[in-house]
């Protein structure tokens, strides 16, 4: 990891541990084309999504360099955790993991454990990998990346509220994200995320993340959405992605147009 997108890293540490509310902007297109303009527009963190996203380990390294070469850290979202794709993904440079759907307290320690060298962790040693500089960074990425890699667990159903406790009780997990689409569906509520029951779920979860002391993220629909999420001590601020700017400013224009045809 190279030293703009360290110090981008602590930044956004810095700012959690603190209670301070940092911006996230999330990759879905696969594209570092795309990566690279979301990386040069200002967002203090990005997400780049590998569970309903296309792409490979390929064009995670694609966008990887180009959100280095702005010094943008870059928590890539994995379906789940298992000790090969945690490490594989590390590897490539990422600055932490984010698990979709979590639902166990095991899943969060794995998490850790395969995310730290021994004998604190289990994560295989790679000296070489490319987020270790292949191996010219190595000190500093054992001894100061590693300890510092963002962590984060994504609620997204009954069983992960079920499980919450234990969940955000992990040491080693930085926050808990709210996937708040799929919570919604999962009280059979996908197009009514106001309904009491959702928004009661969403009361619990925030209790119990704050009381156990770890930064909690969510996506915001709106500018009045993020500001009522950072009151409410959200951190974790998602505001869109490079899919939905593009969608969006392409039916925008679209839209001018057709008059004059």
């Amino acid at each position: 990891m190279n030293k703009t997108v360290f110090e981008g890293l602590m930044r956004v540490q810095t700012k959690l541990r603190a209670g301070k509310p940092v911006s996230v902007g999330w990759l879905f297109m696969g594209s570092p084309i795309t990566a690279e303009i979301m990386a040069r527009s200002g967002f203090d963190l990005l997400i780049l999504d590998l569970e309903h996203s296309p792409g490979a380990d390929e064009s995670m390294y694609h966008q990887l360099r180009a959100c280095d070469a702005q010094g943008v850290p870059v928590v890539v979202r994995l379906p789940e955790v298992t000790s090969a794709t945690v490490a594989r993904t590390l590897d490539a440079g990422a600055a932490g993991i984010a698990i979709s759907d979590m639902t166990e307290g095991r899943a969060a320690d794995e998490l850790g454990r395969f995310s730290t060298y021994a004998t604190a962790g289990e994560r295989g040693t790679h000296r070489v990998a490319r987020g270790a500089g292949y191996g010219m960074d190595w000190d500093h990425y054992k001894d100061e990346v590693v300890p510092n890699l963002l962590l984060i667990g994504l609620i997204e159903s009954q069983a992960g509220i079920d499980a919450l406790q234990d969940i955000a009780g992990t040491p080693r997990l930085d926050a808990i994200f709210i996937g708040g689409v799929d919570l919604a569906a999962a009280f059979g509520r996908l197009t009514e995320p106001g309904h009491p029951d959702v928004q009661n779920a969403l009361r619990h979860i925030e209790k119990v993340v704050f009381e156990n002391g770890k930064a909690l993220g969510g996506l915001a629909t709106s500018l009045e959405d993020a500001k009522a999420k950072i009151a409410a001590g959200y951190t974790l601020i998602s505001y869109g992605s490079d899919l939905i700017y593009l969608r969006d400013r392409a039916l925008e224009k679209v839209a001018e147009l057709k008059p004059l045809l």
